[in-house]
């Protein structure tokens, strides 16, 4: 005997049901895939600043200017390479002098492959600035968690502004865990290097 019309669109509506099931699953493992590997370069760019401060004797300035070459001399609000062009971010000299292995870490992936037109102003934004606007101001050894006042700092976090109050033509949500709740006041969340070497994942807040 074969199907009749009805058990046919019952399979169908069965496969349909499946394959979106499926595919929440694989996106939903494919963001905690981007998340981990979210904190590991975190954890990298940690690293990479302690040696240099250990070889240097402070930490390094900022990059002030988006783009793959170095620019801790200078800063452009509005080109910056990070929070969408309107922060500092941890310079590609750590790179360029074999801290880090590939340039790839300076960013969040999940930023990074959800708006690539946007990549050069995406890297992780540093609590420091370039030296036209002060380099680093968190003091010899705050971030490894000695600081003079013992305070909990961060400092490396991978969006830090949205902007969606001040300039919501530069609006971008943040990047991990529970998605944009306006309403709720929750803007995403977003993972953040402590000056303990702690990544966290935080709640974003809209400036």
């Amino acid at each position: 005997m074969g199907f009749t019309l009805i058990e046919l669109l019952i399979v169908i509506a069965i496969i349909a049901v499946l394959s979106m099931i499926g595919m929440v699953n694989f996106r939903e493992a494919h963001n905690r895939a981007l998340t981990v590997q979210c904190v590991g370069n975190l954890r990298a760019i940690g690293d990479a600043l302690i040696r240099y401060q250990i070889d240097e004797g402070v930490f390094p300035p900022a990059d002030g200017v988006a783009g793959p070459e170095e620019s801790q001399d200078r800063t452009v609000y509005g080109d910056g390479p990070a929070a969408n062009g309107f922060w500092s971010a941890p310079p590609n000299s750590l790179v360029h002098l074999g801290y880090l292995t590939r340039r790839d870490i300076l960013f969040c992936p999940t930023l990074s492959r959800s708006h690539p037109d946007r990549r050069e102003n995406l890297r992780y934004a540093y609590n420091a600035s370039a030296v036209d606007s002060g380099g680093f101001g968190g003091g010899q050894g705050r971030i490894d968690g000695v600081g003079a006042t013992g305070e909990k700092l961060w400092i490396c976090r991978c969006l830090h502004l949205n902007h969606r109050g001040n300039r919501p033509d530069r609006y971008l949500p943040f990047p991990h865990g529970r998605p944009p709740e306006p309403g709720r006041n929750l803007w995403g969340e977003e993972n953040v290097l402590w000056n303990n070497g702690v990544v966290s994942l935080e709640p974003g807040a809209s400036p």
